[in-house]
């Protein structure tokens, strides 16, 4: 698990999750404004097998709300841990870690030197 930054400045956390077949690597947004664990595309929910384990209302940066299905996913840590994770799947072509995954962890986001880190 490592963090960076793309060329527009925007923070990213590059990790494994348990897929069924292999490992499947992810790189996903930071979003402080998504309280959840990790938000990935509906497309990669096949791939997955996380153990449905609640029922959740988001609300979107639209001020809209949506009804999504919580799974429990196992991911990789940086020390080859694996550390389990609350994940939903939408219709976002992007994949988010929020404070849940945050939680816990030093990140710092320093735009002035163009760096990131995740710990």
């Amino acid at each position: 698990m490592r963090a960076f930054l793309d060329s527009r400045g925007h923070a990213y956390v590059k990790l494994q999750a348990s897929a069924i077949k292999d490992d499947i690597s992810l790189n996903l947004l930071v979003d402080t404004g998504f309280s959840g664990g990790l938000s990935l595309p509906s497309g990669l929910k096949q791939k997955f097998n996380f153990p449905p384990i609640s029922r959740a209302t988001w609300e979107l940066a639209d001020d809209s709300e949506v009804e999504l299905d919580v799974y429990l996913g196992k991911i990789k840590t940086q020390k080859g841990r694996e550390e389990e994770i609350a994940v939903v799947f939408n219709e976002s072509r992007e994949g988010l870690a929020g404070i849940e995954f945050l939680r816990g962890k030093r990140f710092v986001l320093d735009l002035r030197e163009l760096r990131v880190e995740l710990a």
